[in-house]
């Protein structure tokens, strides 16, 4: 590239001998260096250019600074920690300079550092994933490492904590320990290659409801191939065995299914930890978990106006509970919901529909007048919700409570967005799954509460 262009350089560790001969070249041969004030002093005894430096949290800034400097002409590298393009400066340089050109000069990222200090936690396939939640939402976070510990790879977690979030990398272990081992293998490695660095090697437990404060470190979690040799994590590409197929918990117990249900229930509950919720709210979402196996749902699950305590207010006061199908009806805990005087109904099919609608849906307008008295129950049909919706922007009628957990393809995601927007207290399920099973899950839940 000419003069008047952008780089963005990774430096890798900070460490000269660590920087490729390219990154060298070019922070010698440019006019401004911009970056952190940490990594500008990491390079600043082998260059001669003039320096820019902006705190933690500024990056959008320097990006700012550094594209003007080379759009008046000047030759600029932006400096990035490990490699720029995984969190690194490279996609938010690329997306604000519309008019700049740009080279992403790499760097050794982070976790290979990181991992060479303690061995080789990453012999083959791995996942990595970062604990800052200032830009993605944490339910998102704890999604991707329900779905990472379960394909039984080794997780590099960067930015695992800080004096804010103190509890963030607790929250995860406990998220990766339903389907991993408490001994599992894990090293942690802070300032890699630093005067000051740490590392060590510990299980996996040792790190669940303890605080960590080190945003300049890497945590490496093993997984079933992963061993510990001469203080070192190896994990094996596969060559000696094929790893676990499948995940479960030893029950211990050998009595009648209401224990082995309160053992998987506990279970359940022990490993929500990473999860926002209120207690009633937990027994509501552990019942969901339960009833599909599936821990991935409680990120999913959202809690709309108070849904939990005004649902178990309905139920208390003897409502309605209307429901979609057949086999919601069948499930619905018929005890419960005699002992609060709650009748379940299900919505008629009508043998004559109209064009435009389904049986269902013309079946929810034929019983739209006991709405504002039940909570209208659906894990099948998205039709449903959107008629509910209709019903409630041409009368105000709506009922006291949504479960909205209807699953498939087609107009799935558009009918739960639509309740979200009622002013109605809603549990969804955002995305496409959900079903009946959930829903009843919910229902029994909230009746069981109610209860007791």
């Amino acid at each position: 590239m000419s003069r008047g262009a952008l780089f963005v350089v990774g430096i890798g560790p900070g460490v000269f001998q660590h920087l490729s001969g390219y990154a060298v070249e070019i922070l010698r041969s440019s006019d401004v260096v911009v970056g952190y004030s940490k990594y500008i002093k990491q390079i600043e005894s082998f260059v001669s250019a003039q320096c820019i430096f902006t705190g933690m949290g500024e990056e959008k800034r320097r990006c700012e600074v550094a594209i003007e400097l080379a759009r008046a002409g000047k030759r600029v590298s932006l400096v990035s920690s490990g490699d720029p393009g995984i969190y690194g400066m490279a996609s938010l340089v690329l997306s604000m300079a519309k008019d700049v050109d740009v080279e992403v000069v790499p760097g050794i990222p982070a976790l290979s550092f990181a991992a060479s200090r303690v061995g080789v936690p990453l012999g083959g396939d791995f996942a990595l994933v970062s604990l800052s939640d200032l830009l993605v939402p944490w339910e998102k976070i704890v999604f991707t490492l329900d779905r990472v510990s379960l394909t039984d790879v080794p997780i590099v977690i960067v930015n695992p904590g800080s004096k804010k979030r103190k509890f963030h990398l607790s929250k995860a272990v406990n998220t990766i320990a339903r389907y991993r081992d408490a001994s599992t293998p894990v090293a942690i490695v802070e300032n890699a290659f630093q005067p000051d660095e740490r590392t060590q090697i510990l299980k996996l437990a040792d790190l669940e409801d303890v605080p960590f404060t080190s945003m300049n470190t890497t945590v490496f979690v093993g997984c079933s191939r992963t061993k510990v040799l001469k203080d070192k994590l190896v994990t094996d590409r596969g060559y000696f065995d094929k790893g676990r197929l499948c995940y479960h918990v030893s029950l211990g117990v050998q009595d009648e299914s209401a224990a082995i249900e309160n053992f998987s229930l506990s279970f359940v509950r022990d490993h929500l930890k990473a999860h926002d919720f209120d207690p009633w709210e937990v027994e509501v979402v552990a019942r969901m978990v339960h009833a599909v196996a599936d821990f991935s749902i409680a990120s999913l699950v959202s809690f709309n106006r108070g849904f939990v305590k005004e649902a178990v207010g309905a139920l208390k006061r003897g409502c309605t509970l209307l429901v979609d199908t057949q086999m919601a009806k069948a499930g619905i805990s018929r005890s419960y919901a005699e002992r609060l005087g709650v009748s379940v109904m299900s919505i008629p099919k009508p043998k004559e529909v109209p064009d435009g609608y389904t049986r269902l849906a013309w079946g929810l307008r034929d019983v739209s007048h006991l709405l504002k008295e039940s909570i209208l129950v659906v894990g099948n049909a998205p039709t449903v919700l959107l008629e509910a919706v209709k019903i409630y922007e041409e009368t105000g009628i709506f009922p006291k409570a949504v479960v909205a957990l209807p699953v498939g393809f087609v107009g799935t995601v558009e009918a739960k967005r639509s309740v979200e927007k009622l002013p109605v207290p809603s549990l969804v399920l955002e995305g496409n799954r959900g079903g009946t099973p959930l829903a009843v899950a919910a229902v029994n839940a909230l009746l069981r509460i109610a209860c007791e």
